[in-house]
């Protein structure tokens, strides 16, 4: 079974704002390989999904729902409507997409036994 590396969601909106979004492409494309892994299947091309954000964005609030389902997580409220809206009208809507997809991942990596990285002493 595939266990994901757990982030931090502040780090990743952080890396991508100082990257000029180069960050997010690849926090999105990595996202988008590790929904396949989970899968087991392709369910959607990772580059694809990467170069259009909106696209990948939506796959994965898409299956995330089924993905939470069958681990026993407990319930995935799909999100994409609210971020295509607070992307219009104030611009943040791709961050809280971030933050929350990264905290959903989380969930799914401690769920299969992924511990959180320790701070450094």
């Amino acid at each position: 079974m595939y266990v994901g590396k757990i982030q931090n969601p502040i780090m990743v909106i952080v890396l991508s704002i100082v990257t000029c979004g180069i960050y997010a492409i690849y926090w999105l494309y990595t996202s988008l390989t590790e929904l396949n892994k989970i899968a087991g299947k392709e369910v959607v091309n990772p580059i694809l999904g990467a170069i259009i954000a909106p696209y990948g964005l939506y796959v994965l609030d898409k299956e995330l729902v089924e993905i939470y389902k069958n681990e026993g997580i407990g319930e995935y409220k799909p999100n994409f409507i609210l971020w295509i809206i607070l992307t219009i009208v104030c611009g943040i809507g791709f961050y809280m997409a971030i933050y929350q997809l990264v905290g959903a991942f989380n969930k799914i990596w401690e769920n299969r036994g992924a511990t959180p990285p320790t701070a450094a002493a």
